[in-house]
């Protein structure tokens, strides 16, 4: 039997919210000299989101995340509420997050939203590059 969106949607966050744990676990102990970006092992250059997991990092550790990327705190939360609503759901029988994905799928495929996105990653970018992360 297919699954539903919703089960869809929620087999595709707890395996986001599991490989997002391992990354961290395994970014954790290969300690911060360690560079285990894929793009940047490739190409040398820094990808828009490089800096995002010493960003979480050193958020759980108490220290000044921004200093690495915003990219990096603003997936976490998202990947954080995205969890708890997933876990509301399931404990309430609710689709609250399948409603709230849906709301913000159709938000960020306006037009002018999607192109301050891309403006806003662009930018980031080039300070994430700039900084030589």
């Amino acid at each position: 039997m297919p699954l539903s969106s919703r089960n869809r949607l929620y087999a595709g966050v707890a395996a986001l919210g599991a490989a997002g744990g391992a990354w961290l676990v395994c970014a954790s102990a290969a300690g911060s000299g360690s560079t285990i970006c894929p793009f940047k092992l490739a190409t040398g250059f820094a990808c828009p989101a490089c800096g995002s997991t010493r960003a979480v990092l050193a958020l759980f550790e108490g220290r000044n995340p921004l200093q690495y990327n915003p990219i990096g705190l603003v997936t976490f939360a998202v990947g954080a509420l995205a969890l708890g609503l997933m876990l509301r759901d399931l404990a309430t029988g609710s689709d609250r997050l399948l409603r709230t994905w849906r709301s913000a799928e159709a938000f960020a495929r306006r037009p002018p939203v999607a192109i301050a996105g891309v403006g806003l990653l662009a930018g980031n970018w080039i300070w994430t590059l700039s900084k030589e992360l």
